[in-house]
């Protein structure tokens, strides 16, 4: 039974096409299996038939379905060409949306253009072409006969990120003597990775507001529950204990992605310290930063003269916004650059450190 989510901002059209095409590439759904008509998918799941219909044409135009005049619709015959030709290109992994909220997605947007934008002036500067591979929603379903596990080996190497990835990947990837490198990842991968340790990042952050004079400084963090926002929150912590500035429980917050969420927790912040006011408050998103802004300033107090705000990620709006928010730069570009050469020398048969970090951009 497909399951659409009629309130994400994913297309339901597009939802019903990739539900199908899991089915199909998964064969559960069998060569030359009969799927339901656009009058039945409308009824079946409260949609439009336009929608319906818009979902077998873009498989129809993707060669999974073929329509059959006086039939019906009908998955392909044929059995897909095996990937058993090695090129030269390099895969990149990319995640599937359909489950990113319009925050997490506006977020996720921005961040791989950096990294692709460093990844293609690494492949030019190896003579390679990049290829850009969706990891298919049924990620967890996965197994190693699968079309699109496959189709990894028909690359020289591949490039994986923590959003795009998981441990079935990379074991994959290992047993199979693909080389690959992971970007951009937090905790331990068992390939080599190009990354900017948050943790560092952080620890920076809170030397910056110490030495701006800051002692009564809160943080707005994300639900502890994955490791970049333990590194986030510890590094900020740490920063701040090697400029003797202590952070109780009572300064630390955390919310979900959203402004909305931020602005919430910068109010619970201001009412949990109204007695000893916070002067400086580090969010770990530019988004969540983006409402502790407007509830600092709805609560009748000035940025920065009464609290300074310092978010992190760069968000392009951050320069945009009403007062331009501080905020610490990560270097994806130059990372997205520096996992492609050091791909490059993994396929060389080099020899490569796990770890290679870059610095923050001056």
């Amino acid at each position: 039974m497909i399951t659409l989510d009629k309130k994400s901002f994913v297309p339901i059209y597009h939802q019903l096409k990739e539900a199908f095409r899991e089915m199909i590439e998964s064969r559960k759904l069998k060569p030359g299996s009969k799927i339901p008509s656009e009058v039945e998918l409308a009824a079946r799941y409260g949609i439009s038939r336009m929608t319906a219909r818009r979902a077998i044409t873009e498989l129809t135009k993707d060669g999974l379905v073929v329509r059959r005049h006086g039939k019906g619709t009908f998955t392909a015959d044929t059995e897909p060409e095996p990937f058993n030709t090695k090129t030269g290109n390099i895969a990149v992994l990319l995640p599937d949306l359909m489950g990113f909220t319009p925050e997490h997605y506006r977020q996720y947007y921005f961040q791989i253009n950096d990294l692709l934008d460093g990844m293609m002036d690494g492949a030019m500067e190896g003579n390679r072409d990049l290829c850009l591979l969706k990891v298919p929603p049924y990620e967890k379903e996965l197994s190693e006969d699968n079309r699109f596990m496959q189709r990894l080996n028909s690359y020289a190497g591949v490039l994986y990120t923590a959003a795009s990835s998981s441990s079935k990947f990379a074991g994959f990837l290992k047993r199979q003597g693909i080389p690959a490198v992971s970007v951009m990842f937090q905790e331990p991968s068992i390939h080599p990775k190009v990354c900017y340790y948050s943790y560092k990042a952080s620890m920076k952050a809170a030397k910056y507001l110490a030495e701006k004079g800051y002692r009564r400084i809160g943080t707005i963090n994300t639900p502890l529950i994955n490791p970049p926002s333990h590194y986030k929150l510890d590094g900020f912590r740490e920063g701040l204990r090697k400029h003797d500035i202590d952070m109780p429980l009572c300064r630390i917050t955390k919310c979900e992605a959203s402004s909305e969420d931020g602005y919430h927790a910068m109010k619970q912040l201001l009412k949990t310290n109204k007695k000893n006011p916070l002067d400086a408050v580090f969010c770990v998103t530019d988004t969540r930063a983006y409402g502790a802004v407007k509830a600092i300033r709805d609560a009748g107090l000035r940025i920065p003269h009464d609290i300074a705000v310092l978010g992190y990620n760069d968000e392009p709006d951050a320069a945009y916004q009403e007062q331009p928010l501080s905020t610490v730069r990560v270097p994806r570009s130059e990372i997205g650059t520096r996992a492609v050469l050091t791909l490059l020398d993994v396929i060389a048969g080099k020899r490569i450190p796990d770890i290679i970090e870059l610095e923050k951009r001056k």
